[in-house]
């Protein structure tokens, strides 16, 4: 059963998303709560139908499932809702590619297909919270070096990590090499 009444975001959030200083004129603000209401459709079926569900919290039953939409459909619904409404003010003319709404539709449909193919989670945890991912290196190198390769030792004095080499490498400028292995290459 499809639900098309449900919106993500109100009104008076998009009429403020895309007021100007100017009094609301001049801008998609200025169209009635009607033109208004049909670019939050518009917008809240597109963010369903890349989410794969519709939060209808006027569905929610008492211990049933949770009908609330995850925040982020509030933000994507604004993007999409203000491209929808400057469509309606332009009366369909074109929006150039580098318009501020533009940018800001093209980036939700980028989340919302990063949202339908498993990129992006709409119900991120709070850190500490039970189920809360943490980041994981995946490393399929096999461990082909150790710390004995780092030319590197710890200097008993400071603590810190100093340069060094280890014995039975050559150490160019070492007095026990003889004339035998020719002139030390001075670089």
């Amino acid at each position: 059963m499809t639900n098309t009444t449900v919106v993500y975001a109100p009104v008076a959030d998009l009429r403020n998303v895309m007021g100007g200083t100017d009094a609301g004129s001049g801008d998609p603000s200025a169209l009635s709560d009607a033109q208004l209401s049909l670019a939050l459709r518009s917008a809240s079926n597109i963010v369903s139908a890349y989410v794969g569900n519709v939060w209808d919290v006027a569905q929610q039953q008492p211990g049933g499932q949770d009908f609330t939409p995850p925040v982020l459909l509030h933000d994507l619904a604004l993007d999409l809702g203000a491209w929808y409404a400057w469509r309606i003010y332009n009366k369909h003319k074109e929006i150039g590619p580098q318009h501020p709404v533009t940018l800001a539709y093209n980036h939700a449909m980028k989340v919302l297909e990063d949202v339908r193919d498993g990129r992006v989670r709409l119900d991120p945890d709070e850190p500490g919270s039970p189920g809360f991912e943490t980041g994981h290196v995946n490393n399929p190198l096999p461990p082909v070096f150790t710390g004995d390769d780092s030319n590197t030792e710890i200097d008993l004095a400071t603590g810190g990590l100093v340069a060094s080499t280890p014995a039975d490498m050559y150490r160019p400028g070492w007095s026990d090499l003889t004339g035998d292995y020719g002139p030390e290459y001075q670089g």
